[in-house]
């Protein structure tokens, strides 16, 4: 029996998680930022998108991000996540989440790790909100042996709503 590798499951669940929760969610967003990763020992620009809930929704919801880093080379990232929501007044949420993370350096080298972060969203028009990321992730070559590097990064963007049908 042949088993798929750890980034292909990864991969997957980026892919199958949004649409298994579509019915759970009200109302999606989806959105692109541009930032500043720190990755091990340097520096790098993140160019990011994210496929989530909307500001105007409050409660659990999917977060799945594909990013590119470009430093010493260039980084693939993808997160899949579990968060929650909360937003404030329909103009504002903040979004706390967590979840599996992959990334690959150049098509060639790459690991599986974990993540958390934090998304302030706000709305500038009742279709469009103002985005700030701040994440933090954990990698490991060998996902039961140290050493683990830490990847944290911060980006801010713009994020297409679709406004809650009451």
């Amino acid at each position: 029996m042949t088993t798929l590798p750890r980034p292909f499951l990864v991969i997957i669940a980026a892919i199958v998680l949004p649409n298994a929760a579509a019915n759970a969610q009200n109302g999606h967003g989806a959105s692109v930022g541009l930032g500043v990763a720190f990755p091990a020992d340097t520096t790098s620009l993140e160019t990011s998108a994210h496929l989530t809930c909307s500001t105007y929704y409050t409660g659990t919801c999917f977060d799945v991000a594909i990013g590119f880093d470009w430093g010493h080379g260039v980084y693939d990232l993808i997160d899949a996540d579990l968060g929650y929501s909360l937003a404030v007044k329909h103009r504002a949420s903040l979004a706390v989440r967590a979840g599996m993370s992959t990334w690959l350096h150049n098509d060639r080298t790459g690991a599986l790790g974990v993540n958390g972060g934090i998304a302030l969203r706000g709305l500038i028009r009742p279709t469009t909100a103002l985005r700030a990321d701040l994440n933090w992730r954990r990698f490991s070559l060998r996902w039961n042996h140290s050493p683990w590097f830490t990847w944290p990064s911060l980006t801010i963007g713009l994020e297409a709503e679709a406004p809650p049908s009451y």
